[in-house]
């Protein structure tokens, strides 16, 4: 196209990159985003996106922050998408504090951190075994407006699980279904993990069976079918 006079814009530059990326050729893809750079094409935020995105999948994670720094030089306008896809690769990484730094860039740029956001940079801190930080950033979502998914909540409470409290564990399930958010296997499953691992075995099969009856009893209801007192009665007791 060059040889032929032909001045290439934006969107071939971006799909040669994006086809390079994809073949995980990425030194390849430093290299043609550089010479975008320096060419008279004005790269927009897809550009960006692509190789940043390959290189956190890659967990080149500072290869990924450079190219980001070279967005921002430029005056780029950016977007949520590049910012969470950087934050996942600092979490994947253990690296919180740059993750929150990322965060806090992310802010001052005026791009509003989502539950995505969010719920990435607990799943970091959970990882990290830092779950009082991830129960700190969750009041801070809740701050901001942002409402937790379940997937944000089953994150911190397998994070307090997996350090043996339960009783933070309990207590976020219970804020959890006060927002009317119910419990999935995974929920479940990071419950019984963390009463097995604090060997109350006991008490694992209970909360499995009180599980199993609620969620029958749920299926009672999307199929219709109205619960009586009888009903009603039996599960009550067998919780208790």
């Amino acid at each position: 196209m060059i040889k032929e006079g032909i001045e290439p814009d934006v969107v071939p530059y971006t799909s040669v990159l994006h086809g390079v990326c994809n073949s995980s050729q990425l030194t390849e893809a430093r290299r043609l985003l550089n010479h975008t750079l320096q060419s008279r094409v004005t790269p927009d935020i897809r550009t960006f996106n692509i190789p940043v995105d390959e290189h956190c999948k890659e967990g080149m994670v500072v290869e990924a922050e450079d190219i980001v720094d070279q967005m921002i030089q430029l005056g780029e306008m950016s977007d949520g998408f590049i910012y969470n896809t950087l934050m996942g690769g600092c979490c994947s990484q253990i690296r919180m504090k740059y993750a929150m730094e990322v965060l806090n860039l992310m802010v001052a740029r005026g791009c509003s951190p989502d539950v995505v956001s969010y719920s990435l940079l607990i799943n970091g801190y959970c990882k990290a075994k830092r779950v009082v930080q991830s129960k700190m950033l969750l009041r801070k979502m809740l701050q901001r407006g942002s409402n937790p998914n379940v997937i944000t909540y089953n994150t911190i409470v397998n994070g307090f699980c997996q350090v043996g409290n339960l009783e933070a564990a309990e207590g976020l399930i219970n804020e959890m279904q006060s927002r009317g958010l119910y419990l999935d296997h995974y929920t479940l499953n990071g419950l019984l993990d963390g009463l097995s691992k604090v060997q109350q075995i006991d008490m694992a099969m209970i909360l499995f069976r009180k599980t199993m009856a609620l969620i029958l009893f749920r299926k009672m209801e999307d199929s219709k079918f109205v619960p009586n007192l009888v009903t009603y009665t039996i599960l009550i007791n067998g919780m208790c």
